[in-house]
Order: structure tokens, then C-alpha cells, then sequence
């Protein structure tokens, strides 16, 4: 999806040029494109308006100031700075929503004439659907090394097992990809020869249990943990550990152009 809109928020009004101080200043041509508008929580958006072009300057993705502004349902702070997840700066910007209706707002400051004027433009409202809702117990499995299923969604496949790559091997073709394969807190499990999802989905890896761990996947030394060529994916609440591979220390991910979102994941 893409709009733009060439205007200027002034006194309860749209406007292509404002007064200010005694002069007329021409707004920006505000573009935005959003990678999508509907989907399954957690759902990760990206958001670029490095199109918007000013009279004021040959530059504006520089020389303009962006705010976004995702919305009351996005909570809490970044743990590393402790600024508020609900605001991102610059012209390209992302986020990961939550199940919920979402109106997104950008926020233009053009100081590049000499007086500071602001534009307020609609970025769109992001749609989420529940991840339950979606993957009800018919597209759940879920899966305990020690065939602990205490605290699964009710109905869901059930498996016991602590290899990885054999669990998703089996059921990542579940309900034609659409599937959702949840791990329990507190266990571990093995990845020692790697595997793909190549599904369309959309599909989910995440946590079940509400234990005081993410579930942690031990990764084989030269292993390619998963290899995502598939589309619409989420991996959430998880821990992978990679060990050490001549010398590089971390697990391996081929992403490529997948809109996979990777939400809480260690």
C-alpha cells in the first residue's frame, strides 16, 4: 500500500501553503508506503516515506524531521534506551503490532525555510487478527521433550520430541503451512542438521507453558538454523544458541524476502 498527500495540518484545515510570520512557505509532498495493512499477530510493518520531496530542500530525507507515531496499543519501552515503543524517528521506520485495530500518524517538521511548520498525515491503520483466533487448535502443535503439555492451547497436536528439525520437518506442511508450532518454556531441544520453511503461511514458531525460560534450541556447529524462503512467518519468544563455529560465535539465519517477523527472540 502507498499514499501521499501534499498538505499542511494549520488551524483545523488542509492546506498546500501556510502563512507563517508574514511569508508563504509550500509544504512537502509527504509519501508513505506500508508493506502491509492486514495480518496475524505479531505482525511487523515496515513504513517509508524517503520519497517525500520539499520545496525548502534538495534533501528533505535529511534535512526533515519524521516522528511515527504507531498508536495507544503499542506499550511499554525499549529495555536499551528506555524511550517509548510507540514512537520511531526518521524517514523509514518499523514495528511489530499486536492483535488490535492500529491508526498509524506521521509527523513532518519542515524548519528548512527559516520557520518551523508541521504536517500530520495518515499513515494508515494496521489491522491484527489474534494469533489465537487464527491458529486455533486445528493449525496448533505443540511440542514438550518431556511430553509436558501443561498449559498447551486445548485440542492441539501434541508431540514429544527435542528434535528440531525433525518437528518442523513433519508439520510445517499442516493445514497447507498455515500452521502454528509452539515449544515449551523451560526445555531444550536440539537443531543438528537444519531445516527450511518454505511455506506461504501464514505460520508461527513461538513458547507455550509460561515457564521461567524461552525454550532454547542448541544449534549444531555448521549448522543453518532455518533457512526461510517461505513468506509470512513469525518466530517469537524463543532463545537459539549457536555454540561456537571456528571461532564465530551465533546462530544462522537465511532470511531473504520473506516479511518474516522475529519478535522477542534471543
Amino acid at each position: 500500500m502507498s499514499l501521499s498527500r501534499d498538505g499542511v495540518w494549520k488551524a483545523g484545515v488542509w492546506a498546500t501553503t501556510v502563512w507563517e510570520s508574514g511569508v508563504w512557505y509550500e509544504s512537502p509532498g509527504v509519501s508513505v508506503s506500508v508493506t502491509r495493512t492486514t495480518g496475524v499477530e505479531p505482525l511487523g510493518v515496515r513504513f517509508d516515506a524517503s520519497s517525500t520531496t520539499s520545496d525548502g530542500t534538495t534533501n528533505p530525507i535529511h534535512d526533515l524531521h519524521f516522528t511515527w507515531d504507531f498508536g495507544a496499543g503499542i506499550t511499554g519501552n525499549w529495555a536499551t534506551t528506555g524511550n517509548p515503543k510507540r514512537y520511531a524517528y526518521g524517514p523509514i521506520a518499523a514495528c511489530v503490532f499486536p492483535a488490535g485495530s492500529h491508526a498509524v500518524t506521521l509527523t513532518v517538521l519542515d524548519d528548512t525555510s527559516g520557520t518551523r511548520v508541521t504536517y500530520n498525515v495518515s499513515a494508515g491503520t494496521i489491522s491484527v487478527t489474534a494469533a489465537d483466533t487464527f491458529w486455533d487448535t486445528t493449525k496448533t502443535v505443540v511440542v514438550s521433550t518431556a511430553g509436558d503439555f501443561t498449559g498447551a492451547p486445548s485440542g492441539a497436536t501434541q508431540v514429544t520430541s527435542s528434535d528440531f528439525d525433525s518437528v518442523l520437518t513433519t508439520h510445517k506442511t499442516d493445514n497447507s503451512g498455515q500452521v502454528r508450532i509452539l515449544f515449551r518454556d523451560d526445555e531444550t531441544f536440539a537443531a543438528s542438521a537444519g531445516t527450511n520453511m518454505n511455506q506461504t503461511g501464514p505460520w508461527m514458531l513461538g513458547s507455550f507453558g509460561g515457564g521461567s525460560a524461552r525454550p532454547i534450541v542448541n544449534v549444531a556447529a555448521g549448522v543453518v538454523t532455518l533457512d526461510v524462503s517461505g513468506t509470512d512467518g513469525r518466530i517469537t519468544d524463543m532463545t537459539f544458541d549457536g555454540g561456537s563455529d571456528t571461532g564465530v560465535i551465533g546462530t544462522r539465519f537465511l532470511l531473504g524476502n520473506s516479511q518474516t517477523t522475529i519478535d522477542g527472540m534471543t
